[in-house]
């Protein structure tokens, strides 16, 4: 199976497009899959074309798609059934709805009741997993579930609501710099910026300072920074689109 590895798109249909079609991916190839390593929605301006894409992959049995923190994000708005305010994830569901009902406007009891009418919760229970397992890869969107510093010996049978923490951890620095690492297998992860990596790959370990790395880390025209970090023991692949405008998109096979 050649494997499509996405995260992040945070509603940017047209970087996740340019992404896939740039690494020749064809939805009709029965080799073909996606793995979406989370992050899906939230931050950009086309929900509705990301879900309804995410929809026609699901129907050909072509997504892979893990939980990120933003997903869980949008259940739990969901869960409350209130918005406390109008952020990133209201403005999903604010777009989701509106494109539900075709109406322009709609109040906060509207949206919940036309995200409700849509079973958007459903579609994101329905279709999310905490993590995905090939032979060599792990693929999760910040890292498996630890306590103290230690793999939870038991993290592939806990439930998806058990993951939220895992979501926003930096998998990169959990390997890198705090080593630690999945027996047998390469963490495949999104969530941090890929440069968090690659501006390492230039010092000696002993100079890895956050405080000192920050502004390496973002972005000024360097592009190469930003593209997958791929190390030993780890990959991230989080593109930074709202710095770099892209997504990044890798292949792997396995």
């Amino acid at each position: 199976m050649k494997y499509f590895v996405l995260s992040d798109v945070h509603n940017n249909y047209n970087y996740m497009i340019t992404a896939l079609t740039e690494k020749g991916f064809d939805s009709n190839n029965e080799n073909h899959k996606i793995i979406l390593v989370g992050d899906a929605f939230d931050k950009g301006i086309d929900p509705v074309n990301v879900y309804l894409f995410l929809q026609e992959m699901i129907s050909k049995n072509k997504l892979i798609w893990i939980v990120g923190n933003h997903e869980f994000l949008l259940l739990k708005r969901i869960e409350e059934n209130k918005f406390n305010n109008h952020n990133d994830t209201y403005d999903t569901l604010n777009s989701l709805a509106k494109y539900n009902s075709k109406k322009e406007y709609l109040t906060d009891e509207e949206v919940l009741k036309e995200i409700n009418k849509m079973e958007f919760k459903s579609f994101l229970l329905n279709n999310l997993l905490p993590y995905y397992e090939t032979p060599n890869y792990v693929f999760a969107h910040g890292f498996i579930p630890t306590k103290k510093n230690t793999i939870i010996d038991n993290w592939r049978t806990l439930p998806l609501n058990s993951w939220y923490t895992a979501t926003t951890n930096n998998g990169m620095k959990k390997v890198m710099v705090e080593g630690i690492t999945i027996p047998n297998k390469i963490l495949v992860c999104g969530h941090t910026r890929a440069s968090y990596g690659n501006v390492r790959k230039e010092y000696d370990i002993s100079k890895w300072n956050d405080k000192i790395f920050d502004k390496l880390q973002k972005f000024k025209n360097n592009i190469e920074m930003f593209k997958p970090y791929i190390g030993n023991k780890v990959i991230g692949i989080d593109g930074c689109w709202r710095e770099t405008k892209m997504v990044n998109c890798i292949i792997i096979e396995d």
